[in-house]
C-alpha cells in the first residue's frame, strides 16, 4: 500500500510539468498566428492609409467595395408559401415600473448604509 502511495505522489510532478509545457506550447502557438493574422497585407481588416489626402479611400477600399456591390441577394425566400405562413409571435410588454434615478442614493428614512449586515434571528 505505502508502494502504491509513492506512486501516485511521484506521478503528480511529472503531470503538473507536462500540462504546463501543453499549456505553453499553446499559449505560443496562438500568439504566433494571431501576430501573423495582423500583419498579413492580404487580409482586407488590415487598413493603410491613402497617399492622396484628398481622397480618403484606397484602392484596397475601392475594390473591397466594389466587390460588395457585385453581392446579388435571392428574395425569392421571401416569398416563399412557407415563409409567409410564419406566424410572429411576440408579446408587447406592459410599461414597466422605471427604477430610481440614483440606485446608490440612500433610501427613504436612512441616512447612511448599513455597516454590517443584521445578526441573524435565532
Amino acid at each position: 500500500m505505502n508502494r502504491n502511495r509513492k506512486e501516485k505522489s511521484s506521478l503528480a510532478p511529472v503531470a503538473i510539468l507536462l500540462l504546463m509545457v501543453f499549456a505553453f506550447l499553446a499559449w505560443k502557438y496562438l500568439a504566433d498566428n494571431s501576430v501573423s493574422a495582423q500583419t498579413q497585407p492580404d487580409s482586407p481588416l488590415v487598413v493603410s492609409p491613402s497617399s492622396d489626402p484628398n481622397n480618403p479611400l484606397s484602392p484596397q477600399d475601392l475594390s473591397l467595395l466594389a466587390k460588395i456591390e457585385s453581392i446579388n441577394l435571392d428574395s425569392s425566400l421571401f416569398k416563399n408559401p412557407v415563409f409567409m405562413s410564419l406566424q410572429d409571435w411576440t408579446v408587447k410588454l406592459g410599461q414597466e415600473p422605471v427604477g430610481r434615478p440614483n440606485p446608490f442614493a440612500p433610501v427613504d428614512g436612512m441616512t447612511t448604509a448599513p455597516t454590517k449586515p443584521a445578526a441573524p434571528a435565532r
